[in-house]
């Protein structure tokens, strides 16, 4: 599956981040998207023949990546981090990766402000890029 196919839900999900950190877009090819600023990179990325997403928070500096699930279980010791609104919403998609796109955003954007400023002191040391 082509992560193009979901450009425009991607960067509408993704536009307040973009704008409050100075992060711009970048397409490398039909399987992978990044929005990066001088510290951090969110990567998203498919795969031709599979309906999974990747999308990991990069340290650019230490060249070094995050899950989403590593850091929501580094950061909040659990994945409860959806309001049950957020919750109805998500499952409304009936589209997986719609439904990551939109419950990764949330949680970047309330929980890793201190990342996207290039400060990752507070999740260790990531897996080499």
């Amino acid at each position: 599956m082509k992560i193009t196919d979901y450009k425009n839900f991607i960067t509408q999900s993704f536009q307040n981040i973009a704008t409050n950190y100075n992060m711009k877009w970048i397409t490398s090819d039909d399987y992978i998207m990044r929005l990066s600023n001088e510290n951090s990179e969110i990567y998203f990325s498919t795969e031709k023949y599979s309906d999974d997403l990747i999308l990991t928070i990069n340290n650019k500096k230490q060249k070094e990546y995050y899950t989403i699930y590593n850091l929501s279980m580094k950061i909040l010791g659990n994945l409860d981090y959806l309001s049950s609104d957020e919750v109805e919403q998500s499952i409304s998609f009936n589209d997986n990766i719609k439904s990551i796109v939109f419950v990764s955003s949330i949680f970047i954007k309330n929980y890793c402000q201190d990342l996207l400023n290039g400060d990752f002191s507070s999740v260790g040391k990531g897996s080499p890029l």
